[in-house]
C-alpha cells in the first residue's frame, strides 16, 4: 500500500502492508486473544483479487479446520504524523487487526535507523 498521492517511495505519506494471518500467528505477535475475538476477521479482497488468483489459480473459500488457523486481515503501515505535538511528523509503525482496521497497540515511532521494507523486497519503502 502506498498513499495514492504519492510519485516516489520517497514522497509517501504512508507506506503499508496488507497481509492475512492465522489466530495462532497474532497470538505469537503479541496480540491479546480478547483482541482476535473482538475485532479480527478476514479480508475477502486479498482472496479473491486478481494477484491471488493468477498465483493460485482458483480462488476457495475454504473454513478453517480450527480455530488458531482462523485467518485475520493484518496490517503494518508507517505513516508520517505528528504524535509528539512537537511540530514535526515523524515515521510511525501502526498495526492493524480485521475489516475495520482496528489498532493494535499505541502507534509508535520508527526507530530500528532502517527505513521498513516491503514484503518480498529488499527496497526502502521510503
Amino acid at each position: 500500500m502506498v498513499s495514492r498521492d504519492a510519485r516516489s517511495r520517497e514522497d509517501a505519506s504512508l507506506i503499508g502492508h496488507k497481509s492475512e494471518k492465522s489466530r495462532g500467528e497474532l497470538i505469537a505477535m503479541g496480540v491479546s486473544e480478547a483482541d482476535i475475538d473482538q475485532y479480527g476477521g478476514p479480508a475477502r479482497d486479498l482472496a479473491h483479487n486478481i494477484e491471488e488468483i493468477a498465483r493460485r489459480g482458483i480462488v476457495k473459500d475454504t473454513p478453517p479446520t480450527d480455530q488458531a488457523a482462523e485467518k485475520n486481515l493484518w496490517v503494518e503501515a508507517y505513516p508520517y504524523l505528528d504524535v509528539d505535538g512537537d511540530g514535526e511528523a515523524e515515521l510511525i509503525r501502526c498495526r492493524c487487526l480485521g475489516p475495520a482496521l482496528h489498532l493494535i497497540g499505541t502507534p509508535s515511532p520508527w526507530t530500528s535507523g532502517l527505513r521498513p521494507l516491503l514484503p518480498r523486497s529488499r527496497t526502502p519503502c521510503l
